[in-house]
């Protein structure tokens, strides 16, 4: 029961940290992405707090809330299939399988359960690969989405984030498939074969980096057309108050 418990408090920390990073990783990016369109020059250390701060105010509750819950319904779903025809019985393992898929947001390499017989091993590993192309394609355009409108409901966030999806389908899946190709499983796995695990935890948290900005660009793309669309303004005073604390 102990066990469990200090476990129980490792996951909740392990989320907010996580929902914390993440929240401050986009605001910055944003920022950074906004003030170059601006064309202004400010300090890099201002820009980096501004972000952080205009980040972790407008977007810890939307990462916290929507994407855990999200998160945390689609792992115990593949936990429970897994575990049913894994036939894993204990407890205690069980938690521990969970608090690993569930916290980590990325994979270097996939979780290896020794209990699993090989055909359940793929079938999991198969499910959770789709799940994370699933999420970090949704979720990276509904973070902009709550950046540009931190009061809305969550589910108005949802709701415009499958519109601008569906604006421009053939540049979402031609960026996803690039995507997979520069950081996807199998390269993650070559470059930690041959270089590491290390190096290859370096590559993928800058790639991450990187496409999230192509990401944010890709929204402001489709805003564009949308607000165009429906003949409202957006242009550089529309930026400037984006990004005001």
């Amino acid at each position: 029961m102990l066990v469990l418990i200090e476990t129980s408090g490792f996951w909740i920390i392990t989320s907010l940290g996580i929902a914390v990073s993440q929240s401050c990783v986009h605001g910055v990016i944003f920022v950074l992405l906004v003030n170059h369109l601006l064309k202004k020059r400010k300090p890099i250390v201002t820009l980096l707090k501004d972000g952080a701060i205009l980040g972790f105010r407008r977007l810890f509750t939307f990462v916290a809330s929507v994407r855990s819950t999200t998160r945390l319904i689609s792992t115990t779903i593949l936990i429970i299939i897994g575990c049913h025809f894994g036939r894993i019985k204990d407890i205690h393992k069980i938690f521990k399988i969970f608090v690993k898929v569930t916290c980590l947001p990325f994979f270097i390499w996939l979780p290896h359960v020794e209990e699993f017989e090989q055909a359940i091993y793929y079938m999991f590993s198969v499910s959770w690969w789709l799940l994370e192309i699933l999420l970090s394609l949704v979720f990276t355009i509904f973070g902009c989405v709550a950046m540009v409108n931190p009061y809305i409901a969550d589910m108005a966030v949802v709701e415009r984030g499958f519109h601008l999806l569906s604006l421009n389908i053939r540049s979402v899946i031609g960026l996803k498939f690039l995507e997979e190709i520069v950081f996807g499983s199998l390269t993650r796995y070559i470059l930690s074969q041959i270089f590491g695990h290390l190096f290859a935890s370096f590559v993928q948290s800058f790639m991450e980096v990187y496409f999230l900005m192509v990401w944010t660009t890709y929204y402001f793309c489709v805003k564009s057309m949308d607000a165009h669309r429906r003949r409202e303004p957006f242009g550089r005073n529309v930026f400037r108050n984006l990004i005001k604390i």
